[in-house]
């Protein structure tokens, strides 16, 4: 005897891009580092549209960040669980950089950054960003250019299907990952986000 179970609906991963739009980077794809990575983390998974730095060995870094939720303060602002930061990573929004010092992934529904200061502009709404080093004028420590064309798991030397292009418009809603404007631009025109 089945039951039916009334004004529930099982949660579904959105299909971000039609299969037949992505083009692939060549040659097997891309060999995944994971030395900069909480492996341990959603279940030791990167989904789908992930933003990834391709470099000239054929290396996936992934590109982190972080959406600032509301609750927290600058020094330890909230975040959502969808991020890749771990302990001594330096991070920035606007202003100087400052380092991780460690991730509390104890509440459900948030982590939360204990910063080494108060990081400029991490108010909810804001998406934290990697730096390369911490300092008063800090850059991206990897800059976009493929996005992860398939789910992979969290192991070095992984192979991972990478796509350079989508032949559609995508939007920016159904990416699982947090993505600002930057991303956004260092990705476009061969895969443009609205």
């Amino acid at each position: 005897m089945a039951y039916v179970r009334i004004h529930e609906k099982p949660k579904t991963i959105p299909q971000i891009w039609d299969p037949l739009n992505g083009v692939k980077v060549g040659g097997g794809g891309a060999m995944l580092d994971v030395s900069e990575l909480p492996t341990d983390r959603n279940y030791g998974a990167l989904l789908k549209g992930c933003p990834v730095y391709v470099d000239t060995n054929a290396v996936a870094h992934v590109v982190k960040s972080a959406l600032v939720i509301s609750g927290g303060t600058t020094s330890a602002p909230r975040v959502s669980k969808d991020h890749m930061f771990m302990a001594t990573d330096s991070v920035f929004v606007s202003g100087a950089s400052v380092t991780v010092e460690s991730v509390d992934e104890r509440n459900e529904d948030y982590d939360v950054l204990s910063l080494s200061a108060p990081c400029t502009n991490a108010v909810a709404g804001q998406i934290i960003e990697q730096a390369e080093t911490t300092t008063e004028s800090p850059v991206k420590k990897y800059i976009p250019n493929t996005l992860l064309g398939d789910d992979a798991h969290m192991i070095d030397g992984e192979t991972v299907n990478v796509v350079f292009r989508i032949n559609e418009w995508v939007k920016k809603i159904k990416f699982a990952y947090p993505m600002s404007d930057t991303t956004i631009d260092s990705l476009a025109p061969n895969i443009i986000i609205k």
